[in-house]
């Protein structure tokens, strides 16, 4: 279950910044483009495409954010040939931490090995853009935490599929979105084919 407790005043030191986490797992190279990639408007048509693409025929399951954000990335790459990146991290609505642990995320063993004990959330990156293509899924679920339900169904109302925010503008909605790890490549291969899988049962 999701634990409940205040938002730590230390939370900048925790959302390490993403190009940070991006040289970590990619090298200072990919870093550096990434500070340097401003989307065009062809590729953000690109990015609402492909998420609604990816809802259309990804299993309507919640709590899936690893394996919608990993598939996600790859086709953003092979549409735009720009990267796409699997952030992971804790999320927060006002005062509330919904996903993720107080605990610093140790991604490279949790992200090779497989478990299902991690409780954190899953996005995509995009130049400055946050896209999630799975939050609203697990809000409208009945395994929703509580105060995301109320809090989706308040702010954005039902029926909605896909969430795409400016990072600087993302806490506007009462959605505090925590970086603290950047999946490589060998991580976010072994993700998608995992959630290929899920897809062609």
């Amino acid at each position: 279950m999701p634990i409940e407790s205040e938002l730590p005043s230390n939370r900048a030191e925790l959302s390490a910044d993403i190009a940070e986490l991006i040289a970590r797992s990619y090298g200072a190279a990919n870093a550096q483009t990434y500070r340097d990639f401003v989307p065009s408007s062809a590729d953000q048509q690109a990015l609402a495409f492909v998420g609604k693409e990816l809802l259309t025929i990804f299993p309507n399951i919640p709590a899936a954010c690893i394996m919608m954000s990993a598939l996600y990335a790859l086709q953003m790459q092979s549409t735009t040939g720009h990267a796409a990146y699997v952030v992971a991290g804790a999320l927060w609505v006002g005062q509330i931490r919904i996903f993720g642990e107080d605990t610093p995320l140790n991604g490279s063993a949790r992200f090779s090995q497989s478990s299902r004990s991690w409780d954190g959330h899953a996005w995509v990156m995009f130049g400055s853009y946050i896209a999630d293509v799975s939050l609203f899924r697990t809000a409208y679920s009945q395994y929703s935490h509580p105060v995301l339900a109320a809090h989706v169904l308040r702010e954005f109302g039902p029926g909605r599929g896909l969430m795409i925010v400016r990072d600087r503008d993302a806490a506007n909605s009462g959605i505090t979105y925590v970086p603290q790890y950047v999946l490589n490549e060998e991580q976010l291969m072994g993700v998608a084919q995992g959630a290929l899988g899920m897809i062609s049962r």
